[in-house]
């Protein structure tokens, strides 16, 4: 089966197709974001359904495709809904699809970050959808609000009486509805949502088979159009970041089996349980540049950034000061060492960090001072923080966090974060609420504070970002 044109710039859309930039991905990209665990009573919630459909060849905008139609709903790739327009042999909208991946993706995508929703009032545990929806808003710059009748489109959360959990991909036109049957909980919620906002499957990028092995012959017959690439669809796709099997858009290794043996492996054979708890660090960075807002990334202001070290810290300053540059050569002989460079972390992701390295005997601190700029309303400070991978021996550091403001013609700073990490095969989040100072021109500092065997201390912060989601 060859998609052609269209259908391939709409997988551009999504996490496993996305058309920032072709990546050449090797063994090691292969990245487990996040616990491979689930809090949802089965792995994937497109399994829950036990009813049968029919498999039916059909047309998604002027190219062939095969599908599974139950009960009016029309299924692809387990859980994604097609609408009888997308279908049509003649789609209407032909001439909006000819003009580049750029336009499509931009018309796919929810305006101004915010998605109107509304809620079937006959949905049982609706805690669900709001937990979902809480946690999207936690994690992205994306905002969820109650659909009013002026808003013409929207996403209808519905009772499925059949168990299927289904939504269809990107904004649609109207009202477009996320099915949840009983069996689909909070994290199969997260993962519908995922489709609405423009999220594909992770196991359909054409590099896939770098990383897992899809073994046809246990897929139910009739089912294996789910397991498609682009590249098997005649298309060369675009793969965004490394794969992923933490991403909450992952099929599990049960998935669509015909004799309870793994479909999906790794490629050294063994299996993997999907995660359904919550959006992967690689889920919410492709979000976030899906859906952008207003946020400043600190790493990019870095270069900017006041480096200092110094033996011992006070409420602000540090003594013995030393002033440091980016990309110090490890064999200087100064006190520290501060770095922008993509790492092996502890919980064994690659990832582009800013990582800071006292280099004392005892005691030490290395902070950095970003200059001053203005925030924006909703604004909040977000960081993952940890070590680079094999900083054994460590006693572990003190991360901070602390802003900088002018009060009454004075320069005030407050610690708003801290946290005591040492390496324990995972990372920690920092998230800060500055809506308070909103307006006014704030400074960030980021501080690391060393124990007594801070040789070994290599402290990673990946994606320092401060967010800004309305």
């Amino acid at each position: 089966m060859k998609l052609k044109n269209t259908y391939s710039l709409l997988f551009r859309l999504a996490y496993v197709g996305f058309a920032f930039n072709l990546m050449s991905c090797q063994e090691d990209d292969l990245v487990t974001t996040s616990p491979l665990t689930s809090s949802d009573p089965t792995n994937a919630e497109y399994l829950f359904t036990t009813k049968k459909g029919v498999i039916k060849e059909g047309v998604l905008y002027g190219t062939p495709i095969t599908y599974e139609e139950i009960d009016g709903i029309n299924l692809f790739q387990g859980d994604i809904t097609l609408t009888p327009e997308q279908l049509n042999p003649v789609a209407s909208d032909s001439s909006a699809r000819t003009e580049g991946a750029g336009r499509l993706l931009t018309a796919w995508r929810w305006p101004n970050n915010i998605v109107f929703y509304s809620i079937d009032p006959t949905l049982p545990n609706q805690s669900r959808v709001t937990n979902a929806i809480a946690h999207w808003e936690a994690n992205t710059n994306l905002i969820f609000v109650q659909r009013l009748a002026s808003n013409p489109n929207y996403i209808y959360f519905k009772n499925n009486t059949d168990n299927i959990c289904s939504s269809p991909v990107g904004m649609q036109r109207g009202r477009q509805i996320i099915e949840l049957g009983a069996g689909c909980g909070t994290g199969a919620t997260i993962h519908e949502i995922g489709h609405s906002v423009g999220l594909w499957h992770e196991q359909t990028r054409t590099d896939r088979d770098q990383f897992v092995t899809i073994n046809w012959s246990n897929i139910t017959p009739g089912k294996e159009h789910n397991f498609q690439t682009y590249q098997a669809q005649g298309e060369d796709g675009f793969n965004r970041g490394a794969f992923d099997l933490g991403s909450i858009m992952m099929y599990s290794s049960s998935s669509f089996s015909q004799n309870s043996r793994p479909t999906i492996t790794r490629r050294d054979g063994s299996t993997y349980t999907a995660q359904r708890s919550r959006l992967s660090t690689g889920d919410i960075r492709i979000v976030r540049e899906l859906y952008p807002g207003r946020s400043v990334i600190l790493t990019n202001l870095a270069a900017a950034a006041r480096w200092e070290s110094g033996r011992l810290i006070d409420a602000h300053n540090v003594t013995s000061r030393t002033a440091l540059r980016l990309n110090v050569n490890p064999s200087d002989r100064v006190s520290g060492k501060v770095e922008i460079a993509e790492n092996w972390l502890e919980d064994r992701t690659k990832q582009p960090v800013l990582h800071m390295h006292p280099r004392w005997e005892s005691q030490g601190t290395i902070k950095g001072w970003f200059p001053w700029s203005y925030l924006p309303f909703g604004a909040r400070f977000e960081a993952e923080v940890g070590f680079i991978f094999g900083a054994t021996g460590t006693d572990g550091v003190s991360f901070q966090v602390w802003e900088h403001h002018m009060q009454s013609g004075r320069e005030v700073w407050n610690r708003v974060a801290n946290v005591n990490k040492r390496y324990s095969g995972s990372l920690s989040r920092i998230s800060i609420d500055l809506s308070h100072l909103a307006g006014q021109r704030v400074g960030i500092e980021l501080r690391v504070d060393a124990g007594a065997s801070s040789g070994q201390d290599w402290a990673a912060w990946v994606n320092p970002t401060i967010v800004a989601r309305y």
